[in-house]
């Protein structure tokens, strides 16, 4: 299936961070391009490792200003980490998000993974069918784990698809009551910073299809260097 944005990563990347650039000056027609291209893109197969990630914009009206000055004054959120074998993954976020998160969730506790970055929220994955875009599967990611504080996060389901070389767009989807509610969009890419070896500390598998009861933190894994 042919992806949405065409050239090279660097530029797939430059574009969602341009349509990030336009969400505060033109917000209806940057959410309308983004699920435009949302809805062109195809789920990602075998994601793996760790992928840097910044939010693109929130779709909340009013509060859209509000969160954008937000997010430019402290943004925490740094990506995600992927085990592609397991179907699971957690959040990168800064050493500042556990003093922060600790008025809300005062017994959550965050993971180190190296000097100033934390991991948190764990995920599980699986593809499926949009819950907005019930007519496009999507790679689901699924915060509805024990692990996981009941207030908010277990309410949060983000759906992710590439949408140009080693891009992808997700939205964030937030249950309310009975209803789902879209809050925003987010991009992921592969970690430039991160070490080639950093991809070897999960092995090699297909996203599951379905998903599996689960409960409970997901064991972290080692470092291949570690294990070999």
């Amino acid at each position: 299936m042919a992806l949405p944005i065409k050239g090279s990563a660097e530029g797939a990347w430059e574009a969602i961070q341009g349509l990030k650039a336009t969400s505060a000056r033109r917000p209806a027609q940057t959410a309308a391009d983004l699920d435009r291209i949302f809805r062109a893109g195809a789920p990602p197969q075998g994601l793996n490792g760790r992928h840097e990630g910044i939010l693109v914009m929130t779709t909340q009206g009013p509060l859209d200003g509000l969160a954008r000055r937000l997010a430019s004054l402290w943004m925490p959120w740094l990506g995600k980490r992927f085990d592609r074998q397991a179907a699971t993954g957690d959040n990168l976020l800064t050493k500042g998000a556990s003093t922060t998160a600790r008025f809300v969730w005062r017994r959550y506790a965050f993971r180190p993974v190296e000097p100033g970055v934390l991991s948190a929220f764990d995920f599980r994955t699986y593809t499926g069918p949009g819950l907005v875009d019930s007519d496009r599967l999507v790679l689901k990611i699924d915060y509805d784990l024990d692990s996981n504080p009941r207030f908010l996060i277990r309410s949060i389901v983000d759906e992710l698809v590439a949408v140009g070389p080693m891009t992808y767009l997700g939205k964030v989807h937030m249950k309310r009551g009975r209803d789902w509610k879209m809050v925003g969009y987010f991009a992921l890419r592969p970690d430039p910073l991160q070490p080639q070896d950093e991809f070897a500390i999960w092995d090699s598998a297909e996203v599951t299809q379905e998903p599996a009861p689960a409960t409970g933190r997901r064991k972290s894994r080692k470092r291949s260097a570690e294990t070999g």
